[in-house]
């Protein structure tokens, strides 16, 4: 149609040729004068249409390049996306957070593992005292004996054990001794030397009881350690879930910014068209065949569209300087971008990050409700200690070594000490129903939110499908329209040889093809941005697919 439409339409040199004089009669040397200064004007503005047409036909292949690899491309995805990741401070921050859920669910496990310690109490002690020993009195007539002074050296030591049951129980044990020398200084005795060891054994059990109707629970302790377990995968889900929204707008900048200088190239080469229609309105005006008010209407589009250029600029400066702050890189508009290339998604589906999280909510609500049945509790605790002891006269206290041997002389013996308590909580029923009840609450509440996110999901699934099957079919009608436009514009090239044609028309219609092929390239992005969106959805990680595995690693599973 629009080749029959061309053929209506003279050439302009074809119109010159035909220019009445204006006001009529016969042609004069006014006019002649007049007719060779259009034929000039019309020769110098040949060429210069003939090199507007060469400028707007190589627009196209810019454009079209786009489509396939560039080879001199200043960035491509996969580097602003590491670079985003590796700039972003909330994904480090998250990255943190991960690292203090892994530390306090260490501190669980390493609680339920047994505690040593080992002492010397005292590493050394040293006691003075000076009194009267009235029991050393065995004459009246010695009344009162002579005071004593008592010097005790001893050196302590000690080792202890705590480890705690599966019964959330805990059991210790401990081995504690004193080796003391103690001199004695009187007038009539001189000095002598006693030496003893004071050792004592202990081992204690403190056990909760009656718990959540049981006489002694077993499920305390890994409910603590599951729920642990449970934050730390929340983090790393919360890591995860930063990271790719950091990634999807990354990836929606490097997109807008690809279609904005598309958007740039495409007005640029319609304001070369529409000079060069002013150029021709000007033309006809000079011979009269066209009016003032075109051209100055041809201005006026022609300043919208610089305005229009204007604005696109403004709008990819900004999206470049956005780029530039979140990937430290020197990002500008005039920043050549590899094209976008994502496979289409043939991964099974899995969890989102979003939907993990949700799943992780509803596993730590089910142990809070737990944990809250096992609050109201009694607790029992059986202490032993043993204690060897010397015979009331030992055989060689003055020596080291009866500090060891006495023990096992006549009338030693050991001294046993045991005890048992049992606290049991009073009025604290309706405190552990309310928590019951509030921990039951956020168990529907996280439930209800991970039903409907699987909804959602679900949905989103189905939706985006629908949209990349539309754009793969509008993009193969617009491939269409591209044939038949580049077909058109061969068979305008060749009528422009036999004048049945204009040079205006075929730019014309190459600022079509231009068109085009960025209406292609914008739809193609469109559909690319769309399949990274169904990538997200089925839980494909968006840093392993952009940037790599070795990048993905450093996220934590």
């Amino acid at each position: 149609m629009r080749l029959r439409h061309s053929l209506r339409h003279k050439t302009i040199e074809g119109a010159l040729r035909k220019t009445s004089p204006v006001g009529g009669g016969d042609r004069g040397s006014r006019y002649g004068r007049r007719r060779t200064r259009g034929r000039t004007f019309m020769m110098i503005m040949k060429v210069f249409v003939a090199a507007m047409l060469l400028l707007s036909m190589l627009a196209p292949v810019s454009v079209g390049a786009s489509e396939g690899a560039r080879v001199h491309a200043d960035f491509d995805l996969g580097t602003i996306v590491q670079a985003a990741l590796e700039q972003s401070r909330t994904v480090g921050q998250a990255e943190l957070r991960t690292r203090l859920a892994r530390l306090e669910r260490d501190a669980v496990i390493d609680a339920r593992r047994a505690a040593w310690t080992i002492a010397t109490e005292p590493a050394y002690g040293l006691a003075t005292r000076r009194a009267t020993d009235f029991t050393s009195l065995t004459n009246v007539a010695e009344f009162p004996p002579e005071p004593r002074t008592t010097l005790t050296h001893s050196l302590g030591f000690g080792a202890s054990v705590r480890q705690p049951l599966p019964t959330s129980g805990v059991l210790s044990a401990g081995l504690s001794g004193r080796f003391q020398a103690t001199v004695s200084q009187d007038d009539e005795n001189g000095s002598t030397t006693a030496y003893a060891l004071l050792p004592e054994l202990r081992v204690s059990v403190a056990q909760p009881l009656f718990v959540d109707g049981r006489f002694i629970d077993t499920e305390r302790a890994d409910l603590i350690l599951a729920d642990a377990v449970s934050a730390t995968r929340e983090a790393d889900s919360g890591e995860r879930a930063l990271a790719e929204r950091l990634v999807g707008s990354v990836v929606r900048l490097y997109a807008q910014l690809d279609a904005f200088q598309r958007a740039i190239t495409l007005q640029q080469t319609e304001s070369k068209l529409t000079q060069l229609r002013i150029d021709d309105a000007e033309i006809r005006l000079e011979r009269g065949q066209g009016t003032r008010q075109t051209v100055l209407s041809l201005r006026v589009q022609m300043n919208r569209l610089t305005d229009a250029e204007l604005r696109t600029t403004i709008a990819a400066e900004e999206v470049a300087l956005e780029l530039s702050r979140l990937t430290g890189l020197e990002v500008r508009t005039t920043s050549t971008l590899a094209p976008i290339s994502i496979n289409p998604s043939d991964s099974d589906t899995a969890d989102t990050p979003t939907l993990e999280a949700a799943q992780i909510a509803v596993a730590r609500a089910e142990t809070a409700v737990a944990l809250a049945k096992k609050n109201e509790r009694a607790n029992a605790s059986v202490a032993l200690a043993v204690t060897p002891r010397y015979a009331d006269e030992r055989d060689s206290p003055d020596r080291p070594i009866g500090a060891v041997s006495d023990f096992f002389g006549d009338g030693s013996g050991l001294d046993w000490r045991l005890s048992l308590d049992v606290t049991v909580p009073l009025g604290r029923e309706p405190s552990r129903r309310r928590d019951v009840e509030r921990a039951s609450i956020a168990l529907e509440i996280a439930r209800l939110d991970l039903a409907e996110r699987e909804s959602e999901s679900h949905s989103q699934i189905d939706l985006v499908r629908r949209r990349i099957d539309i754009m793969e079919q509008r993009i193969e009608l617009a491939e269409l329209d591209l044939v038949f436009d580049r077909e058109q514009l061969a068979a305008e090239r060749e009528l422009v040889e036999i004048g049945a044609t204009t040079e205006l028309n075929i730019a014309t219609l190459a600022a079509q093809i231009t068109a085009r092929e960025s209406e292609i390239a914008d739809l193609t992005t469109e559909r690319t941005l769309e399949i990274l969106e169904l990538h997200r959805l089925r839980g494909t990680s968006l840093v392993e697919l952009l940037v790599g595995t070795d990048r993905a690693r450093e996220q934590p599973r």
